[in-house]
């Protein structure tokens, strides 16, 4: 997530920084709401199952988030790009790991499928 154009886009970076570091007894649940918008969420919580932040909210998990998160974590690799990314969940694995990748697959996909005419079935 070094990338200074990710940077640019991310939500955190345009609020108090306080709120990412909630004091205890206080709810994290405004920094998740933020997360939860953020164009390049992501790319955050790709980092943040690499780096291991151990305070404050990063995309959108909190510190016991994280925890229980911890373990659970397998890769994949991109089948556009070829990069892994995380995956935390599910039996099967995502075949993309960028909603980028998963976009431009879909616009190949659809300018190579064949026309239908209208009416025909």
């Amino acid at each position: 997530m070094s990338d200074a154009d990710d940077l640019a886009q991310a939500l955190c970076a345009q609020v108090d920084g306080d709120l990412w570091f909630p004091e205890q007894g206080q709810s994290a649940q405004p920094a998740k709401d933020i997360c939860a918008r953020c164009p390049i969420l992501q790319a955050c919580y790709a980092y943040t199952l690499v780096a291991q932040p151990r305070y404050g909210v990063w995309a959108g998990l909190t510190e016991r988030d994280r925890r229980k998160l911890q373990g659970r974590t397998r890769t994949a690799t991109c089948a556009e790009c070829g990069e892994t990314f995380p995956v935390t969940s599910g039996i099967a694995l995502p075949k993309y790991g960028h909603d980028e990748c998963r976009a431009q697959a879909r616009r190949r996909r659809d300018r190579n499928r064949p026309k239908q005419r209208k009416g025909a079935a």
